[in-house]
């Protein structure tokens, strides 16, 4: 997937910060990590760059699989509701996220990840988001030590290389 994007017509945020490049793909390829939460980032944009009714498609899609998953039923009003009020939260604080993030979350959450889960309402789905956040901040600093140790590998080989070629043209 192209670390570029293509024609933006109403990005959910700025399009200044739409068009950021999306350093942490960029980090986990460099490090070439694996895990769920490295293929969840690494295989799609972050929500920021998606145009709204996308979006909107996509959390709902989410949404409705989080309240199969835990087998909760809900009436059509109260799902929208729902399904609004994620959306709004999303955009607000977690438009770095990618969809495939935000979808990994709420499975990780249904299954007990991130505490107890009594009911989906707002409570929850912010407990899911925030504590899939906590996790991948921990696994990003993990990656980002693993490229500072690579880069001082390197660094230290060449530095090496350069003074051992010092003394033997002496």
């Amino acid at each position: 997937m192209k670390n570029e994007i293509a024609i933006i017509r109403n990005p959910v945020v700025d399009l200044a910060i739409a068009v950021k490049p999306h350093n942490t793909k960029i980090l986990m390829e460099s490090v070439e990590a694996k895990g769920e939460i490295a293929v969840a980032i690494c295989s799609d944009l972050p929500v920021r760059s998606y145009e709204m009714e996308d979006l909107k498609s996509s959390v709902s899609t989410i949404v409705t699989r989080l309240l199969a998953d835990a087998g909760t039923r809900m009436e059509m009003d109260d799902s929208a509701y729902l399904i609004g009020r994620t959306l709004r939260m999303i955009i607000k604080q977690y438009s770095a996220l990618t969809v495939k993030e935000i979808r990994l979350a709420f499975e990780n959450g249904v299954s007990g990840e991130y505490g107890d889960m009594y009911g989906v309402n707002i409570k929850t789905i912010a407990q899911f988001l925030s504590g899939y956040s906590k996790a991948r901040g921990k696994f990003i600093s993990k990656q980002s030590l693993q490229a500072d140790i690579k880069r001082i590998e390197r660094e230290d080989k060449i530095w090496k290389e350069r003074n051992f070629n010092k003394y033997l043209k002496k």
